[in-house]
């Protein structure tokens, strides 16, 4: 199979698995499109089936939460997680437990005896009682979602893989630190910027659907693989959130190009980006500004002066400047599809044939999984609108480029990094074609 084969199998793949259709849409009428846990309540209510609205059509999500409601939740939660994944979470042995102000009849009822006697998560207070429309603070939540974690990590046989978490308002000594930790260390919730828990702070229904959808995420990976990569960088990839992410990448690999007889494995690439949310108007999703600088040697064929053509192997340097928009488009039985739209700055500067353009950048990013592990790719096309030096090549000037990247979650000398592929086929204007193959190491800063 030669390269260009490989390359639009590679291409047909992605695209196969970014069309798709979409679930139904979230119809909350008090949660826009563009709110920051709208992707983690459509997931929960749409996807997870977890929790509900409301009958007139709200979701209600600056609404405190109540031991009741949070113990169907987590039930609801775990069900998902079991019967997806056909695992057992339950205690061996189940311990019968009955609370004086919690009636049989009650609606909770049966959720309390689950969570309590069957996954042995939660429990009472000394005096007999439940209180079950006591509020729960993010310290009582985190150790709850903790304990149910820990079934988890007993059905996947694998612990998660700990890690030092410094909070200025939660000790280590704190009775919930060891909870806070452990959530923190699998991603499934963050502190605050300023380095704060607030973990007496009530819980909303919002910060409920952002910690149950997290946790069914990770628990669901986890059972999957038998181990997941500390870093979930795939995920936090495409993640549409308030946290900001700024990365570093850096790779090797070959440049070919058959007309001129450049085949090289000089192919030296490093880029830098900085990425967060984004409102204007109606749109809203993540924005992306990336430099990436390139090393390459190419065969040039220029003409010459008598008339004929010249040519000659001449280093490279490549330098770009890309401002992308990644907006949700699609969300199928874990195929998480998003829109690219973007802007591209070009430039190859050489010796030979020095050239540019800016253009106007077009495609799609998705995660999936496939062999086992969460996949993340990306694919668009650049299409150049002006240019600024354009000078003589035989072969013509890049006329457009369809870049794509695949990487998957990874942990190298104990860093969580994205390992992968990342490419380019550049089409000239004279009818010929070039293309760029580099394994890369990407490391998240932020």
């Amino acid at each position: 199979m030669n390269q260009m084969m490989r390359l639009k199998i590679i291409a047909l793949g992605l695209v196969i698995g970014l069309v798709s259709p979409c679930i139904g849409a979230l119809a909350f009428t008090d949660v826009p499109a563009d709110h920051w846990a709208y992707p983690y309540v459509e997931k929960l209510v749409t996807k997870y089936q977890v929790i509900s609205g409301f009958p007139d059509n709200t979701y209600r999500g600056d609404k405190t939460l109540n031991r009741y409601e949070f113990s169907k939740a987590l039930v609801a939660s775990l069900n998902y997680i079991e019967t997806s994944q056909k695992v057992n979470l339950k205690a061996a042995t189940v311990k019968e437990i009955q609370f004086s102000d919690v009636k049989k009849t009650h609606w909770a009822y049966p959720y309390l005896m689950d969570l309590v006697s069957k996954y042995q998560i939660i429990s009472g207070y000394p005096d007999g009682t439940f209180k079950g429309t006591k509020t729960l603070t993010r310290n009582e939540v985190a150790v709850a979602v903790a304990k149910a974690l820990g079934r988890v990590e007993i059905a996947a046989k694998s612990p998660v893989k700990l890690k030092a978490v410094n909070l200025t308002d939660l000790p280590a000594t704190h009775w919930a630190y060891p909870s806070v930790q452990k959530l923190v260390s699998a991603g499934i919730i963050y502190p605050y910027e300023d380095g704060t828990f607030k973990g007496n702070q009530e819980v909303s229904r919002y910060l409920l659907a952002y910690i149950l959808s997290n946790f069914i995420d990770y628990s669901v990976d986890k059972i999957r693989a038998g181990v997941v990569a500390p870093s979930e960088l795939v995920n936090r990839s495409l993640e549409i959130s308030s946290k900001p992410a700024a990365y570093v990448s850096g790779g090797m690999g070959n440049v070919y190009e058959n007309d001129s007889g450049t085949n090289s494995w000089m192919n030296l690439n490093a880029s830098a980006s900085y990425g967060d949310i984004f409102n204007v108007w109606r749109f809203s999703g993540n924005y992306e500004i990336t430099g990436k600088y390139s090393y390459n040697q190419i065969n040039y064929m220029v003409p010459s002066g008598g008339g004929g053509v010249s040519g000659g192997v001449v280093g490279e340097n490549r330098f770009e400047l890309e401002a992308n928009t990644i907006h949700p488009l699609v969300e199928f039985y874990g195929i998480s599809g998003k829109l690219l739209l973007g802007l591209k700055y070009f430039n190859l500067n050489n010796p030979s044939a020095p050239t540019d353009f800016t253009g106007f950048n077009a495609g799609l990013a998705t995660s999936f999984k496939a062999l086992g592990r969460r996949l993340l790719a990306r694919a668009f096309y650049s299409y150049p609108v002006s240019r600024i030096n354009v000078t003589p090549s035989v072969l013509g000037q890049p006329n457009q480029l369809f870049d794509y990247e695949v990487s998957t979650d990874a942990d190298l000398f104990s860093y969580p990094v994205l390992l992968g592929l990342t490419g380019e086929i550049m089409s000239l204007s004279g009818g010929s074609s070039r293309y760029y193959n580099a394994l890369f190491v990407r490391h998240f800063l932020l």
